[in-house]
């Protein structure tokens, strides 16, 4: 069900992340979005009361136990019930699978509780929405690791993306130098007809970080990437307003690995290797930079 008055334009949900600074749609196109919602998930609905709630033709099932990123009010599981308000996260503990009493704070929202429509007061906290929570496992990571082999040379990392334009078929390939043994992978993609050589060199980089947390990878080792656009994007930070940019999404789980799952920080460059311009390439130097 979509809660009445979330499709008029007026409601932004609380989140963890920033909203982009765009210009608010015009009301034009929120009707085309009220109107494309509703014929995809609720074709029989008789009302069109921007306050009345829409009940969809197939529900949506089970939450899951996933992370969340949008604030949510009221949560429940299977034994309490949390409001948040503000800094304070209330507890309720249940009387019946329906009603809560107050008993205390809790530091965060736990990960086996879910978004529930409820009413709550200083004392109590009624829903009339069971706990629906499906549990999944998450997938055992998989290795990038295709290949290794002894080599002489300097602790180094590096990665390439190609696209075949007119197929829309893309690959990459990416390896790590480290204490005397190469480290080899690659990775080819369904084709696509927005295939870009952009983003496969954004995917090599990606996967490149994700090898060297499979690694003792000391701080600071050397990343030789070819193409400049995917250095600066991994260098500087994505700004709100660049979300919505091409590849954005590469981007931003490239910045969540950087950020959140490393300890250690390669040091990307650029190395001369494609005449992307009109500069011919015998006046580069030899030497990446």
């Amino acid at each position: 069900m979509i809660p009445g008055g979330r499709l008029s334009g007026d409601f932004q949900a609380s989140t963890k992340r920033q909203w982009p600074n765009l210009p608010r749609p015009p009301p034009t196109w929120w009707r085309v979005y009220r109107s494309a919602i509703r014929k995809a998930f609720a074709p029989n609905i008789r009302s069109r009361r921007l306050s009345t709630a829409i009940k969809l033709a197939t529900p949506l099932g089970r939450w899951l136990n996933t992370p969340r990123n949008v604030i949510s009010e009221h949560h429940r599981n299977s034994d309490e019930a949390f409001v948040v308000d503000g800094d304070t996260i209330h507890r309720y503990a249940a009387v019946t699978q329906h009603h809560f009493k107050i008993s205390g704070t809790v530091e965060s929202i736990p990960d086996d509780a879910h978004p529930v429509t409820a009413f709550h007061d200083d004392d109590e906290f009624f829903t009339m929405y069971p706990y629906s929570l499906k549990s999944i496992t998450p997938p055992t990571p998989k290795s990038l690791i295709l290949k290794s082999s002894l080599i002489q040379g300097p602790d180094m990392a590096g990665s390439d993306g190609s696209v075949d334009v007119l197929c829309g078929h893309r690959a990459c390939a990416y390896c790590v130098q480290l204490n005397g043994a190469r480290y080899e992978g690659r990775q080819r993609y369904p084709n696509s007809p927005f295939a870009t050589s952009y983003r496969a060199e954004l995917e090599g980089c990606l996967n490149t970080i994700k090898m060297m947390q499979e690694l003792p990878t000391p701080d600071g080792i050397d990343q030789y990437i070819d193409n400049s656009e995917t250095v600066q994007r991994t260098i500087n930070k994505v700004l709100p307003n660049k979300v919505l940019a091409p590849e954005a999404d590469i981007i931003l789980a490239i910045h969540h690995e950087l950020n959140n799952n490393m300890t250690i920080r390669p040091d990307t460059k650029w190395l001369e290797s494609h005449q992307d311009d009109l500069t011919f390439l015998k006046i580069y130097s030899r030497m990446p930079r």
